[in-house]
C-alpha cells in the first residue's frame, strides 16, 4: 500500500507499507513502514522518472526453522528483529505504446543502527494488453541481503510470468 500527497508539481510526500512472508528468507512476517519525499524529473501522462529518499522501518519475525536450524549451529536469535535504515529509491516507468509498459526500479537500504546491513531491491515488469481488460505481465525481482540469517543465501531472484484482469 501507498499513499501520496503531492507538495508541488514535482515534488510528493509518500507513505507506503508492505507485508511478506517468505519461507526462503526464513521469514514468516517481513513489515515495512516507509515514509519519504519524491521528485519527479519526468512526470509526463506515459513517462516518469524519479528519486526518493526516505526511512525504512522493518519488522521481521522469523520462521521457527531458522531459528532451530541456526541453534544447532550454535547462534542464537531473537524470534523477532527491528532494523532501521536509510532508504534512496530510483524509479522509471514508460508507456512504450498504447497497449505496451516497461517500469524498473532500484532500492538501496542502509541500516542506520548497524554500519554492516545493507540491502538492495531491484524490480522489473514488462507488461503488454492483450485483449480488453487482460493483460500478460513478465516481471523480475532481485533482492540482495549483505548479512542474510544463517543458512540463508544472500541473493534471492523470482520472475514472473502473469495473465492480468484489471477491474478498476
Amino acid at each position: 500500500l501507498r499513499y501520496d500527497a503531492y507538495l508541488s508539481s514535482p515534488f510528493a510526500l509518500f507513505l507506503g507499507a508492505s507485508a511478506l512472508h517468505d519461507k526462503f528468507q526464513g521469514l514468516d512476517l517481513r513489515l515495512n513502514i516507509d515514509p519519504g519525499v519524491a521528485y519527479y524529473v519526468i512526470d509526463e501522462k506515459d513517462h516518469r522518472l524519479w528519486p526518493e529518499l526516505g526511512y525504512d522501518l522493518q519488522h521481521d519475525i522469523r520462521r521457527q526453522e531458522t531459528l532451530d536450524e541456526a541453534a544447532a549451529n550454535g547462534q542464537f536469535l531473537d524470534d523477532t528483529a527491528t532494523r532501521h535504515s536509510a532508504r534512496v529509491f530510483l524509479g522509471y516507468e514508460n508507456d512504450l505504446a498504447k497497449s505496451v509498459n516497461f517500469d524498473t526500479g532500484i532500492e538501496f537500504l542502509k541500516s542506520l543502527s548497524d554500519g554492516e546491513n545493507w540491502r538492495l531491491n531491484w524490480d522489473a515488469a514488462f507488461r503488454a494488453n492483450v485483449a480488453g481488460d487482460f493483460s500478460l505481465a513478465v516481471t523480475l525481482s532481485l533482492k540482495y541481503d549483505n548479512n542474510p540469517l544463517p543458512g540463508i543465501r544472500d541473493t534471492d531472484l523470482t520472475s514472473a510470468l502473469s495473465l492480468v484482469y484489471q477491474v478498476l
